[in-house]
């Protein structure tokens, strides 16, 4: 069973003009990592490392910089590494905080890590409580990924409940504003701010999706093509992603020297942030396609959405074909799934079967 989640967002198919200024990414994020797919993060996942595993480090340890840059996957490889699993063995919390901050839906996703039912309740007394008894005197690591609301009376009422914690206790934070982590209570020698990585990790990133189903020989004479491409990535993880996978299905070198001589790469990056190499892969996507993901754009943010209720939407706007055939057009619509899982701009995972929506 497979949870999509969204990766990018984009509401006009055919006036660039429009969409532009629409760069918002739009995702969930869970615990796991492909750690065969992460290049030239040593030096960040050891610091990291040292500073949950030391029992001299403040309680909050924060990863701080713009989109795209891998604060997600850094958290996810240090969450998971052995040393880590041994320290707070079953009390490793991951709850996706995005934006806007839901207190509610924060204290609910705790104590879901945690195994603990909280018979569904809404009231935010009755959830901190249990988090408070649930933790209390235990040695936990809550991760809480991507953060945007530096609003300080919200993050005092978490804190509160989390005191009751051992004092070895950690917070891993991932945020792209500074003053969230500030906060929060993060130590100035506690933040890190990962570094881009180099046009040679960026590409052995795009190879292992881009290659994937070609021949050896097939791989040689695209190779000179895709390092001048993973150039364009400007030293971005999640850029190198997005581009090898939509390089998947391109096996010829005319086709990779078009996407090197975009013009989509003349678009303005502000901030960091991915617009080429989203609008790219998007104006890639086959019509049907893009009228399918632009319907999932309207949901709201940190929706989650039955995987068949997003097939029967597309069935009801008249998406999917043959329309006389219900089981045809369902098979149709799974198949778009899986497309748009393969060209990075849905993520699977198979804890269960829902569409979910948030911001990056």
């Amino acid at each position: 069973m497979e949870q999509f989640t969204l990766v990018s967002k984009i509401v006009r198919n055919d006036d660039l003009s429009e969409i532009i200024n629409h760069n918002d990414v739009i995702r969930t994020t869970t615990a796991f990592v492909d750690e065969s797919n992460v290049f030239g993060r040593d030096k960040e996942k050891d610091f990291l490392l040292s500073k949950l595993s030391s029992t001299n480090t403040e309680q909050v340890i924060s990863i701080v910089g713009g989109g795209g840059l891998g604060k997600t996957t850094l958290a996810q490889l240090v969450y998971n590494i052995e040393e880590i699993k041994d320290i707070f063995g079953n009390n490793r919390i991951w709850v996706c905080v995005s934006n806007p901050f839901d207190e509610v839906k924060v204290a609910q996703g705790i104590l879901e890590c945690l195994k603990v039912d909280h018979k569904e309740t809404k009231n935010l007394q009755s959830l901190h409580q249990t988090i408070r008894e649930s933790i209390s005197k235990v040695k936990f690591l809550l991760v809480l990924d991507d953060v945007w609301d530096e609003n300080p009376g919200k993050w005092e009422r978490l804190c509160l409940c989390l005191k009751v914690g051992d004092p070895e206790s950690r917070i891993l934070l991932t945020t792209r504003k500074e003053e969230v982590a500030i906060v929060m209570g993060t130590a100035p020698s506690n933040i890190l701010k990962p570094r881009h990585i180099s046009d040679d990790n960026c590409w052995l990133i795009m190879r292992q999706r881009a290659f994937q189903g070609k021949s050896n020989g097939k791989k040689n004479e695209l190779e000179n093509i895709g390092k001048k491409i993973a150039e364009k990535c400007k030293g971005l993880p999640l850029a190198a992603k997005t581009l090898g996978a939509m390089l998947i299905s391109k096996d010829f070198a005319e086709d990779w020297r078009e996407v090197l001589n975009s013009k989509m790469w003349e678009l303005v990056v502000v901030e960091n942030e991915l617009v080429p190499h989203i609008f790219l892969s998007y104006q890639e996507l086959p019509s049907a396609l893009k009228r399918c993901f632009s319907i999932l754009a309207l949901f709201p943010k940190d929706s989650n959405i039955p995987v068949e209720q997003v097939i029967q939407i597309w069935m009801a706007n008249g998406f999917l074909y043959p329309r006389s055939h219900v089981e045809e057009m369902v098979k149709t619509g799974e198949k778009y799934l899986d497309f748009l899982v393969s060209r990075a701009f849905l993520e699977a995972d198979d804890t269960q079967r829902v569409a979910t929506t948030s911001p990056r």
